[in-house]
């Protein structure tokens, strides 16, 4: 199956949003048990998919504007 470039922007966009739920949960729920490191890991993930998910949402609004 061929995916054009939107398709592939909106699964990867949902993958990341799975992901950084996913983490958040976990920092949630066992933030006492983690360990320091595992922690600044997690956290920084948490950051990077934040950025990449208000990017895709910029890019979004964007092209909306021109449609």
């Amino acid at each position: 199956m061929k995916y054009n470039s939107t398709e592939i922007e909106t699964v990867l966009f949902n993958k990341q949003m799975s992901l950084y739920t996913k983490i958040d949960n976990l920092l949630n729920q066992k933030f006492d048990e983690l360990q320091p490191d595992t922690i600044s890991d997690l956290t920084t993930t948490l950051i990077e998919l934040d950025d990449r998910i208000q990017s895709y949402k910029r890019e979004l609004k964007q092209r909306e504007m021109y449609l």
